[in-house]
C-alpha cells in the first residue's frame, strides 16, 4: 500500500470512525434508520416503510445502505447505521488521491483527497446518517472522473457513461437536483475551451444576458444590496458567473430545493 493511501486512510480515520457510534440518532437520522429496519423485517426492499405505512418522501438507496450495513454486521447500532456514509466519504478521497495522479501529480492528488476529507461540512455530514454525504460522494466522483477523461481525452463513451452511472444512483439517493448542477458545470467547461460552439445568435444572447447579470449586480452593490440580491438571484445565473457555479456546487447537498426529511 503506497504511502499516499496510508495518510488518507490515517485522515479518514481520526476525523470519522472515533466517537462514531457514541452519540444517539438525531435530527432525521431516525426516517433513514426506521425504513431500513423494516425492510429487514418484512423483506420488502422496495419500498420503504414507517410504522407500516409507505414512506415516499425520499428514494430508497440510503434505507438499502443501512439495511445491507445491518446484515454485514451483525449489528443494529448507530456505529453500523453511520458506517456507510463515512465508507463513501473514504472512496471518494481514495479516488482523489489517485484517479487524479496523472494530472495534479502525486503531492496534488494527496492534497485534494485531505482537503476533501477535512472539509467542515463533509466532517458533520460524513459522520451521520443522513443523505447527503452520500449524495455529494456520488455528484463528486461523476464530475471529476468527467473532468478527468475529458482531460485525458478517453473515448467519448467511457468519458460519458460512467459518470451516468454514479448520476443514477444519485436520483436513488436524493433526486434529480444534481442533474442541473453537473450539466450546467460541464457547458461551462466545454464553453470555456471552445468544446461547444454555439450559433452566433445564440453566443450573443448569452453575452447579453451576461452583461445584464453584472450590471445588476454592480447596481444591487452600489445600493448595498448585493447579498440580498445573490441570494435570491436564479439559477440560471450559473451559466454566466464562476462564482455562482462554485456556490451551486458546495451547496448541492443542502441547498438543492428538496426537503430534509
Amino acid at each position: 500500500m503506497s504511502r499516499s493511501i496510508l495518510i488518507v486512510l490515517a485522515v479518514w480515520a481520526l476525523g470519522y470512525l472515533a466517537t462514531l457510534g457514541s452519540s444517539e440518532l438525531r435530527s432525521e437520522e431516525g426516517h433513514r434508520v426506521i425504513p431500513a429496519v423494516e425492510m429487514l423485517e418484512s423483506g420488502n426492499y422496495l419500498v420503504p416503510h414507517i410504522g407500516g405505512q409507505p414512506y415516499l418522501r425520499k428514494p430508497p438507496l440510503i434505507n438499502w445502505l443501512i439495511a445491507g450495513s445491518f446484515k454485514i454486521f451483525h449489528v443494529r447500532n448507530e456505529w453500523a447505521a453511520r458506517m456507510p456514509s463515512v465508507l463513501f466519504v473514504l472512496a471518494v478521497a481514495i479516488f482523489l488521491a489517485l484517479g487524479t495522479r496523472n494530472i495534479l501529480g502525486a503531492r496534488g492528488s494527496v492534497i485534494s483527497a485531505l482537503c476533501w476529507l477535512t472539509n467542515l461540512g463533509l466532517l458533520e455530514m460524513g459522520r451521520s446518517i443522513e443523505i447527503e454525504a452520500v449524495y455529494i460522494s456520488l455528484f463528486t466522483v461523476a464530475l471529476i472522473f468527467w473532468l478527468v477523461s475529458w482531460q485525458r481525452d478517453r473515448s467519448p463513451w467511457l468519458t460519458w457513461t460512467v459518470p451516468w452511472l454514479f448520476l443514477g444512483l444519485g436520483l436513488l439517493a436524493k433526486g434529480p437536483a444534481h442533474l442541473f448542477f453537473f450539466y450546467v458545470l460541464l457547458f461551462g467547461v466545454l464553453r470555456r475551451t471552445g468544446r461547444l460552439p454555439l450559433s452566433p445568435g445564440v453566443a450573443d444572447a448569452l453575452s447579453a444576458s451576461n452583461l445584464a447579470v453584472r450590471a445588476l449586480k454592480y447596481r444591487a452593490w452600489r445600493r448595498n444590496q448585493f447579498p440580498k440580491l445573490v441570494a435570491g438571484f436564479p439559477p440560471s445565473s450559473c451559466l454566466f458567473s464562476a462564482l455562482d457555479i462554485t456556490s451551486a456546487v458546495h451547496s448541492v447537498g443542502k441547498n438543492c430545493g428538496c426537503s430534509s426529511a
